[in-house]
């Protein structure tokens, strides 16, 4: 799944879509912070971890436009986007 992108030098941003369940949200209401992580399934068993703040970004919010026009392919299955 398309689902991440690199927006600038320190800024990601994930899309989180419907189905994959709502825990995120539940943890940046708490604290704000979230890890990322990316593991390889071919080849060494390498692991990268993405750590920061987070930020829920939902359609009606003023960058969602800007930001969900990266997606142009899941727009329709968007629960909402997260600015790491």
């Amino acid at each position: 799944m398309d689902s991440f992108r690199v927006v600038s030098e320190n800024r990601v941003l994930w899309l989180n879509v419907t189905g994959s369940g709502n825990e995120t949200a539940a943890h940046l209401l708490e604290n704000n912070r979230i890890t990322i992580m990316f593991c390889a399934f071919e080849g060494a068993p390498n692991i990268l971890r993405l750590y920061g703040k987070g930020k829920e970004i939902k359609e009606g919010d003023t960058s969602w436009n800007d930001l969900i026009n990266l997606f142009p392919k899941l727009q329709e299955r968007v629960r909402y986007l997260i600015l790491l």
